[in-house]
């Protein structure tokens, strides 16, 4: 092998974070989002190994400081978690706690400058051993390339067994139905809102001292029944939306490998090519769905796929920055509360107001039309306060809850209650419109996937956390329908089995309403709740 080609080895350590990144969580990422971050990588270390050379003037040694500077810099955050997990430990075992957010500033300072130190030693190191600089080359060369080839070829063996799961599962058929419309209801619109972690009323009040009876009340006065002790049927979004949008329970999802990567790309895929989306375009109906941001629950097969246009970084580049040597940038910006966000929040923020600002105009979209939009909210991050103002972040971009939330329990009341009262605001705006414009009135369902979580431990949840969990807003807008056809338990899996029923005499059974809790996997169906 060249000496040029031993010489490559930055470039490989360029590449390794983001290849690797993706490997472990090929499910929640589409490939493309990847492809920003490894030019972006690449041209680092090129820029890298350019100043290294004007420092130097030798190629041996701007490629080793390349190397050098590329590995330390994009391993500081795992650095720093570790280094955070460790502290904890020492003091739990001494019989103390410790809040780590309010001692980050002094883990940052100590950290870095040992990160730093530690990186200048080891060039100074090799650099002064004529021999290492002599094996260096070599030795980094290999490295570098197992390092980059590891990831690389579980990806690829992944995506392989990946689609031949994918191609064993694909629906064939489904639900055969002789549809007729019901006299005098015609098509009307249907649109389906999917609230991230919406809970129900009383969980609102006994949980969060929250009083929803307003926007309650302000939906039946417009028509809607509320299903007073509503529950979903699964605990996490992507089971959830899985079964209430194909209308059935999840059981042969039981029957896969005990893989969480397949079976979430197996619901993935009955999202994107669901039940409900068929059956609806059968009957001459053009679907309609948004952008979330997070893969596994986007329909991209819809009719028209309406996205926000992307501002700032992706969810897989802010991930793949939170590992990276600027995250004491951000995290002491925070802390001394000076204004420089953390990477996300303003894509998740616009993705949100997008949706809602476009529900507004698709009242004027030719009809018959089914518009399905997944609003990630009020889950957390909360990005919105209660008059929807962009809200201060102290924590990197995450979208987890229960015991991973990244805040205090304080925190998530206030913001998750805050976030309800935006939410509700903008929803009563855009029903007061829709309601009044349309020329025939439509369907509307405003349904929670979950409930939400700020007592949940994941691996061992008490029954009152797994009822906030599940315990969900269901609100149904079904002009025309006589109102005894509801009931107050009807959960998210009846949702369309109803709607096809009553205006297309589908004949569909009613399924019992079953509710599972979900602690590990989209396959720990261990936890039914009775």
């Amino acid at each position: 092998m060249s000496r040029h080609m031993l010489k490559s080895h930055p470039l490989f350590f360029a590449l390794f974070p983001p290849i690797a990144l993706y490997a472990i969580n090929i499910a929640r990422f589409p490939g493309d989002l990847i492809f920003r971050s490894l030019i972006v990588m690449t041209l680092a270390g090129l820029g890298l190994i350019a100043l290294g050379w004007l420092i130097s003037r030798d190629i041996e040694r701007s490629t080793l400081f390349a190397s050098l500077t590329l590995f330390f810099s994009m391993n500081y955050g795992h650095a720093y978690t570790g280094l955070g997990s460790l502290i904890s430990r020492i003091w739990k075992l001494s019989g103390n706690e410790i809040d780590l957010g309010n001692s980050s500033l002094g883990r940052h300072i100590v950290l870095f400058i040992i990160w730093i130190a530690l990186t200048v030693l080891i060039y100074k190191i090799i650099t002064r051993k004529e021999h290492w600089m002599l094996n260096a080359p070599k030795f980094l060369f290999l490295v570098a390339v197992t390092a980059f080839l590891i990831p690389t070829v579980r990806i690829v063996w992944r995506w392989g067994e990946i689609r031949t799961v994918l191609s064993e599962n694909q629906s064939h058929g489904g639900i055969d139905l002789e549809l007729t419309s019901n006299d005098g209801l015609g098509k009307p619109d249907v649109y389906y809102i999917f609230l991230d972690g919406y809970g129900r009323e009383d969980i609102l009040e006994e949980f969060y001292n929250y009083d929803n009876s307003y926007f309650l009340n302000e939906l039946e006065g417009q028509g809607f029944y509320i299903a007073e002790r509503s529950r979903s049927n699964y605990s996490n979004t992507i089971t959830s939306l899985a079964s209430s949008i194909n209308m059935n329970y999840l059981d042969e999802i039981a029957e896969l490998p005990s893989d969480d990567v397949l079976c979430r790309m197996v619901l993935a895929q009955s999202i994107d090519s669901n039940e409900s989306m068929r059956i609806f375009r059968n009957l001459g109906y053009q679907f309609i769905a948004f952008s979330t941001g997070f893969t596994t629950t986007e329909i991209t097969d819809a009719d028209l796929y309406l996205q926000s246009k992307e501002i700032g970084l992706n969810p897989f580049e802010s991930l793949l920055l939170r590992n990276s040597i600027l995250l004491p940038i951000f995290d002491i910006s925070a802390y001394m509360g000076i204004p420089f966000e953390y990477p996300g929040y303003s894509g998740h923020r616009e993705r949100i107001s997008f949706t809602l600002d476009q529900l507004r105009l698709l009242a004027d979209e030719p009809g018959p039309k089914f518009v399905f939009a997944h609003i990630v909210a009020p889950h957390p991050p909360f990005v919105f306060d209660a008059n929807g103002i962009a809200t201060d972040q102290r924590y990197p971009f995450v979208i987890w809850d229960g015991n991973m939330f990244q805040g205090t329990y304080e925190e998530y009341i206030l913001g998750y209650s805050d976030q309800v009262t935006f939410l509700n605001n903008s929803l009563l705006m855009w029903l007061k419109d829709l309601l009044g414009k349309s020329p025939s009135k439509p369907i509307v369902i405003l349904q929670g996937d979950h409930g939400p979580r700020s007592t949940v431990v994941w691996r061992s949840p008490s029954k009152d956390a797994m009822r906030e969990a599940t315990a969900i807003l269901n609100a149904y807008y079904l002009p025309g329908v006589d109102k005894s056809v509801f009931y107050d338990e009807i959960s998210p899996v009846n949702t369309f089995r109803l709607v096809l029923n009553s205006y297309f005499n589908a004949g569909l059974d009613l399924l019992e309403d079953r509710t599972f809790f979900m602690s590990t996997g989209c396959q720990d169906f261990s936890k039914e709740l009775k």
